[in-house]
């Protein structure tokens, strides 16, 4: 039995690796296009990559709009017991790195306001 649970929870960490290499890194220069922290674009990839990687595929950034993950980070917010916080930090990668130019319209708005109730990116 405790085998069992030891394989299981081995082909789980394996799959999290495996995917996560298939995440583009992220880097100095896409913090510096993006206006953001190389710090804050690797903690969301870091939280992306722990709390949706442990229960599904991770889809590249490019893969939606910042609307589409928008409402699949917030619609996970219970289940993956996600905090503001994380979930600042998820939505501030995959904007990044998703290539979409509303990008630069959250961050004006997150920079004029800030972050409310947990949605926004981080820009400091």
């Amino acid at each position: 039995m405790k085998l069992t649970r030891l394989i299981a929870a081995a082909a789980a960490l394996a799959g999290m690796v495996a995917c996560a290499v298939g995440l583009p890194p992220v880097t100095a220069l896409d913090a510096q296009t993006a206006g953001v922290p190389l710090v804050a674009l690797q903690r969301g990839r870091d939280v992306y990559v722990a709390k949706c990687g442990g229960c599904h595929k991770l889809y590249p950034p490019a893969d939606y709009d910042d609307a589409a993950w928008d409402a699949q980070v917030h619609g996970m917010r219970k289940k993956a017991r996600l905090t503001d916080g994380d979930i600042a930090a998820i939505l501030t990668y995959l904007a990044a790195m998703n290539g979409d130019p509303s990008f630069e319209l959250a961050l004006d708005r997150a920079s004029a306001s800030g972050p409310t109730e947990g949605h926004g990116v981080v820009t400091q």
